[in-house]
This record gives C-alpha cells, structure tokens and sequence, in this order.
C-alpha cells in the first residue's frame, strides 16, 4: 500500500459529481491501484469516466500535457477538467477500456510486451529538445530536475523508501 495515496471516500467522489455537469452519473465505483491518487470509476449514458483526488495539481497538469503531446499516438485518457475541492484536486477524464498490467496472467502479459515496447518507443520518438535535465519533472517548466540520468537514478537507489523518495520530489 502506498504511504503518499491521496485519500477520497465514494462520499467525497458523489458531493464532486452532484456539483459537476455531468448528467446523472451511475455506477460509480472507487478503482484499485495507483500511487498518488485515489480514482473512481463512474458512467454517464453510454460513456464511461474517470474521476481522480490528489493532493496536489501537477500530476494532473502533466497528464494533460502528455495527452496533448501523445495522445494521437499512445492510449491515454484525455482530461477533461481539473478543479479544486477543499484540500483535494479532483480531475475528470474519459475511461480508456482495459485492465492493469498486473491483472493479466503471465501467459498474458508476455503477449502485451511487444505492444508495449511499440508504445514506449513512440513515447521516446518524441522531440523534447526544447527541455533541459533528467529525472522528476514539473508542469510549469517541464524540465528535469537532475543534471543527469545516472542523478535522477541515485536519487531513487539512495532513498530506501521509493514512497518516501516520491513524496520528497512531489
């Protein structure tokens, strides 16, 4: 279990979704899995989404910024809203169909490896030459926070606790 998980309950996922526009939402369910956010699951009409919690707004800053970048060329949900509630920042996003990884069996997820490193190899076909460092980065500048790989990759070996090390560049 994650130490930095943001915590929302199905209560705070329902008071977000009677607040927002979407149209009589349905079946909303809390997701597994996740670092850093606590997701839920809900439908509207025929349409599936995805409402996340998080402390803080980057990660969701970023996964715009991604999608924006890659999305025409790798599966990622596109955002479709980021607000603030109290303490939390809620994100809104279009469900993309699926399981996790770790879901399949291994027979499977030998199978998914080629699609995979196809996938990664778009992500890393992509010109970032208008970035500097290595490592962590943040929205409003999206440069690396290390000088070099091999620092960004000290910084995690260096802290035993991969949660704390996290929690410490976030």
């Amino acid at each position: 279990m994650s130490l930095v998980k943001t915590q929302a309950t199905l209560d705070d996922a329902q008071e977000v979704l009677h607040d927002s526009d979407f149209l009589n939402p349905s079946n909303l369910m809390a997701l597994s899995g996740g670092e850093l956010s606590q997701a839920f699951s809900f439908d509207v009409a025929d349409q599936g989404y995805i409402l996340r919690f998080n402390t803080k707004e980057d990660g969701f800053l970023k996964d715009q910024i991604v999608f924006e970048m890659l999305g025409n060329q790798i599966h990622i949900p596109e955002i479709l809203s980021i607000k603030k509630r109290g303490d939390l920042y809620c994100c809104f996003s279009k469900r993309c169909p699926g399981i996790l990884f770790e879901d399949h069996s291994l027979e499977e997820q030998v199978a998914l490896l080629p699609n995979m490193m196809s996938s990664l190899k778009r992500i890393h076909s992509h010109d970032i030459s208008n970035t500097s460092g290595f490592g962590w980065w943040y929205s409003e500048d999206r440069d690396g926070k290390f000088s070099s790989w091999k620092l960004s990759l000290d910084a995690r070996v260096n802290h035993f606790n991969t949660n704390d090390y996290i929690a410490k560049t976030i």
